[in-house]
């Protein structure tokens, strides 16, 4: 991903040493690097996460069609539902 930046103007109302200016501009593309860093790897921790937890929704599912796909079981689970309303 590219982002292209603008320009900006700083306005210094005295003499800026221009070793100073370096150094302060230095500190800012590291710690803006820094960032983008951190930003990548919490958007790759991020996206793992979400698809464990995607491949454990269709384990539970998987799990659950198997348990409750029986005629037998899903007519016992109707009357379970049914029996429950009732009350």
């Amino acid at each position: 991903m590219k982002v292209k930046v603008g320009t900006f103007d700083i306005k210094c109302y005295e003499e800026i040493d221009r070793d100073e200016l370096k150094r302060a501009s230095k500190a800012i593309l590291g710690y803006i690097r820094g960032l983008k860093g951190k930003i990548s790897y919490d958007f790759r921790y991020i996206n793992s996460t979400f698809f464990m937890l995607l491949d454990q929704v269709k384990e539970l599912e998987n799990a659950l069609t198997d348990e409750f796909c029986d005629d037998v079981r899903v007519k016992e689970f109707e009357q379970f539902g049914t029996k429950v309303h009732k009350c």
